[in-house]
């Protein structure tokens, strides 16, 4: 289950694989479908917990996440990134976009 994504039924969270790239599109999108259709869901949760590797598809597919969420009045909080992850979303500035936890 190392390569992923995670989102249960009812889930205010997604939890990325240990390798979050354009291989991952699909799921990702399907994973959070159900939560923008959610009414009393505001938050999307993005959980890098166990993500190690992130490439530029990635970083894309967040800013088409941040997009849909927002056109639906939810925003989007990235959690639990660290090592080469975090730099990386540091030096793309995700900061300014996102709330990071």
């Amino acid at each position: 289950m190392p390569n992923e994504i995670v989102c249960r039924e009812g889930s205010r969270s997604i939890e990325l694989p240990e390798t979050f790239n354009y291989a991952n599109h699909k799921g990702f999108r399907l994973a959070y479908a159900p939560m923008l259709e959610d009414q009393q869901l505001r938050v999307i949760e993005v959980d890098f917990r166990r993500t190690s590797y992130i490439d530029s598809a990635a970083l894309g597919m967040l800013l088409m996440l941040r997009k849909s969420a927002e056109a639906v009045g939810k925003t989007v909080s990235l959690a639990n990134a660290r090592g080469t992850v975090r730099e990386i979303l540091d030096i793309a500035h995700f900061e300014t976009l996102f709330t990071m936890a």
